[in-house]
């Protein structure tokens, strides 16, 4: 079997959505660094969790909007997860809580609302960020419960 890397388009002038075939592409294992640095628009597709293969997801520095699909604790085979400086807008869904990432950055986008308790559950998660969003409230103590988590911005 063939394996795809879609890693030579960063820091480019790409624009519009990111395509929903590729997300249907059963031998992409990574889009490392092979998306950031454009000026994608759009919203995240729910099908990004039909990419089984892959573990880096990094669509960091576009101009993603709308907010995170609902359904992203499917995305099973991610390892890293960054989707940071875009305009993500909404509020971290539950279903984050059951993603088994190393990194996750979610930071400098527009989401607002609590950070879940549930995030506590992300046990393999050594580094989180969530910095330069509009979140509120208190850190919940169940964050406590994440055992690798080393990078907590």
């Amino acid at each position: 079997m063939m394996v795809w890397q879609l890693n030579d388009l960063a820091r480019n002038q790409l624009t519009g959505e990111i395509p929903r075939l590729i997300y249907w592409n059963e031998v992409l294992q990574y889009l490392y660094s092979g998306l950031h640095g454009n000026s994608l628009s759009g919203s995240l597709s729910p099908d990004m969790c039909q990419l089984m293969g892959l573990w880096y997801f990094d669509v960091r520095g576009n101009n993603l909007t709308g907010p995170i699909p609902d359904n992203i604790g499917n995305c099973t085979s991610f390892e890293i997860l960054d989707i940071s400086y875009n305009q993500i807008t909404g509020g971290i869904p539950y279903h984050i809580g059951f993603l088994q990432v190393a990194t996750l950055d979610l930071s400098q986008n527009e989401l607002v609302g609590p950070i879940p308790p549930i995030l506590g559950n992300l046990s393999y998660t050594g580094k989180l960020y969530l910095h330069g969003n509009k979140l509120t409230g208190p850190i919940p103590p169940e964050i406590g419960n994440m055992s690798e988590l080393s990078y907590f911005f």
